[in-house]
């Protein structure tokens, strides 16, 4: 009875402009798939202090969502309203941070001269398909 080996870490580089005002979903964790968030990197292109706030949005398969609509509990917000210099970059994460099966990373700007550039490193955490 063999085993079919199926890939088990894949690094993932995402790159996004945010859009003045709005949550812009950076990344949601696919499901079968646990999330290491290795950096998050956000640069004010502007000549002005920027603005950012950076939340965590739980999804359905975390234990406190009922019937798949998000809790106010659901969100954790790990950034309220951090500075950014003129042309200079922040980096909103002190480690790494683990992120669960639908799970989404998603941050607020102040201007549309932020950039983001985010890593993770995706582990499947499916069972081996048996032939």
């Amino acid at each position: 009875m063999a085993v079919e080996q199926l890939p088990l870490n894949d690094f993932k580089l995402f790159n996004e402009t945010l859009v003045s005002g709005s949550n812009v979903q950076i990344y949601e964790v696919p499901e079968t798939i646990t999330g290491v968030v290795l950096a998050c990197q956000i640069t004010n292109t502007s000549s002005d202090f920027q603005t950012v706030d950076v939340l965590i949005e739980r999804g359905p398969s975390g234990s406190q969502v009922v019937s798949g609509d998000l809790q106010e509990e659901d969100s954790f917000p790990l950034i309220i309203e951090g500075q950014i210099p003129p042309k200079d970059v922040f980096n909103p994460l002190v480690g790494r941070l683990i992120l669960e099966q639908t799970d989404k990373f998603l941050i607020k700007g102040s201007s549309d001269d932020i950039k983001v550039s985010f890593s993770v490193l995706e582990t499947d955490t499916s069972d081996p398909v048996e032939n």
